[in-house]
């Protein structure tokens, strides 16, 4: 299948955020190829126009432990890698849209400041105009595929918000963001 391959490749490229499990990669968030010169960006291909973003919304209806919660930080195989992560999180995530969505991610990323200390993510194959999408992204990742975030937090981190992306692994277009308050304690035990 040419999808599956496709987000596997997108999540090589990112180095802000990926999710550690061992059922292989999890898209993180759109990101493009590096621009060889700043001053001539490569144009769009002829006849694109981008689609503008959807309208729909993004709320929480649950996390497990809720926030406030301590959650230890360990190492979790993520297929032949181990990478840093907290493996008993998880979220539950309503999604709706005004109109189809193929190949959606959601990424939640925990945040210290401005400083990303994590992330999880889930996909959805498809979302339908008006039918809401469940999305539990779980095990939040503190290492990506090269060992680390560029600055990662450290232990113990206190989190102070969390920012859920939808995005579609089809365009790579971020479609819809939305801000969570709640803090989490990352402790190695």
């Amino acid at each position: 299948m040419k999808r599956p391959f496709l987000v596997a490749a997108g999540l090589a490229l990112s180095v802000l955020v990926n999710a550690c499990g061992d059922d292989g990669p999890t898209p993180t968030a759109p990101t493009g190829p590096p621009s060889t010169d700043a001053a001539a960006p490569t144009p769009p291909p002829p006849g694109f126009t981008p689609r503008p973003p959807a309208n729909g919304t993004i709320t929480m209806t649950g996390s497990s432990p809720g926030p406030g919660a301590s959650l230890p930080v360990g190492e979790c195989l993520f297929g032949n890698v181990t990478r840093t992560c907290v493996d008993d999180w998880q979220g539950t995530f309503n999604v709706s849209l005004d109109r189809e969505m193929e190949w959606a991610v959601l990424t939640v990323g925990f945040f210290d400041g401005g400083v990303s200390c994590g992330y999880a993510a889930a996909v959805q194959e498809r979302i339908l105009p008006g039918q809401p999408a469940v999305f539990r992204p779980s095990r939040i990742s503190l290492s990506d595929e090269f060992g680390s975030f560029p600055r990662p937090c450290p232990l113990p981190a206190t989190t102070t918000r969390m920012v859920a992306v939808l995005w579609s692994d089809a365009d790579w277009e971020t479609q819809l963001t939305q801000e969570f308050p709640g803090s989490y304690i990352f402790i190695r035990p």
